[in-house]
């Protein structure tokens, strides 16, 4: 029976008609309609916190950590729950944590404008708006991990806080293990030089989603490159409290929510993230993967990551169809340098560059070859010109329902699994 897909693609939607009895995995993106609202759900998990927020900022000079315009995070309902309680603070510090992003990004500009709207409708002391960027200091050295001596220099714009509100929507992470609240700190709001010797890391096979060293699990909590952002986290922080509200969300709604000091919200997060976002499916022919849309598909750089947390799905020698808009290009102008210019290169070559120094965006060219040797093609239906797909070894789709048909004229039994939300979902093949 012909059933048509619903596939999220910038900011609207790709319908694909396929035979129902192809596909091994489909969830459809608006499958999730929950009875109470965003807002509800944040005001009971701060309600039900063991760690009351207003004990925590009362007369406090306080810096709130909030994600950039990259991530997909629920601000508005985050902004609206939080905001009558901020007016009790001696002072509100906000810093956008971008990380290594681009902090010119439009987005973070309309969050800036979010935060002002709140701070004069609830009439909390905002002090100033930070949007943090990682090649301009003043930056201050926090220490040095135990783990791989990494100097921890971060934004010392938080040198006076007391205290730490930090936002942070939660999803499986590559190779950090998990988006978590951690990653506000580093690589959130640290210096170049510390966000690139801790990413160096990601070459390593333990340092991939699913491992983190406050996973519930003691038998997943062996992530090298997540152990130096705890060990970062704690040494930025020192003896301040971090209050985190933490949400994970799909298609705008709300799922789950924590409210209470980082450790006890992030592994509770954690336990959450891997019950809703991960799959466990048979290995397919072929594999449809988009992002979950704009931002996640922003640029290549941020949409990459989709194909890294869906490729366990696929069998070797297969066909991937990479729904991706790319409306922002390739991405940032250093991540145009150190990981696209580098992947135009033959692959095998690219794969013996492995022990060579690292910098920083350059695991993102190994993996996305070590991929791209491994399947007989990437189909990748975007807004990149042909020319800027054909030149780093991927193969431009210009229809993708044509493309599928074409799959089921050479295979009709062809077996294939849709990720709607790819930069989310862990898929391990195989049952649990």
């Amino acid at each position: 029976m012909l059933r048509a897909y619903r596939i999220p693609y910038d900011d609207t939607e790709i319908e694909l008609k396929i035979p129902e009895e192809n596909v091994r995995f489909y969830k459809n993106p608006e499958s999730i309609h929950l009875e109470i609202t965003n807002q509800h759900i944040l005001q009971s998990a701060l309600a039900e916190s063991k760690t009351g927020l207003d004990e925590c900022i009362r007369n406090k000079q306080v810096a709130m950590i909030i994600e950039d315009a990259t991530r997909t995070v629920p601000l508005d309902d985050l902004l609206a729950v939080l905001g009558p309680h901020l007016g009790i603070a001696e002072s509100i510090l906000v810093l956008l944590a971008t990380g290594t992003h681009d902090g010119e990004n439009t987005g973070n500009y309309t969050i800036t404008e979010k935060v002002k709207e709140c701070a004069r409708r609830h009439c909390f002391p905002l002090e100033k708006i930070i949007i943090h960027d990682s090649h301009r200091g003043p930056f201050d050295l926090a220490g040095t991990t135990t783990s791989i001596g990494n100097q921890i220099f971060v934004n010392s714009a938080i040198r006076e806080a007391e205290v730490f509100i930090v936002l942070s929507d939660m999803k499986n992470h590559y190779f950090a293990g998990y988006s978590n609240a951690l990653k506000n700190f580093m690589p959130g709001i640290c210096a170049y030089q510390t966000v690139e010797r801790n990413h160096a890391l990601t070459l390593l096979r333990e340092s991939t989603f699913g491992h983190h060293p406050l996973h519930p699990d003691p038998r997943r909590r062996d992530n090298p490159l997540a152990q130096d952002m705890w060990e970062a986290y704690r040494l930025i922080v020192s003896s301040r409290p971090a209050f985190v509200i933490a949400t994970i969300s799909m298609q705008n709604n709300i799922v789950w929510a924590g409210a209470g000091l980082l450790e006890q919200v992030t592994r509770e997060g954690i336990s959450r993230v891997d019950g809703l976002m991960s799959v466990h499916i048979p290995l397919v022919d072929r594999l449809i993967v988009s992002c979950g849309g704009y931002p996640n598909d922003e640029s290549l750089y941020s949409a990459q990551r989709a194909l890294e947390l869906s490729k366990n799905g696929i069998r070797s020698g297969g066909e991937i169809l990479f729904l991706a808009g790319c409306r922002n290009g390739i991405g940032p102008q250093k991540s145009v340098q150190n990981f696209y210019i580098p992947l135009k290169q033959p692959l095998q070559d690219i794969l013996k560059q492995l022990d060579q120094k690292y910098v920083m965006y350059a695991h993102k060219t190994y993996k996305f070859a070590q991929l791209i040797s491994q399947m007989k093609r990437i189909h990748v239906k975007s807004t990149l010109s042909d020319a800027e797909i054909s030149s780093i070894h991927l193969t431009p789709c210009h229809n993708a329902q044509h493309l599928v048909d074409q799959w089921l004229d050479q295979d009709p039994a062809a077996t294939i699994t849709i990720i709607t939300e790819g930069n989310k979902y862990a898929v391990y093949a195989g049952d649990r």
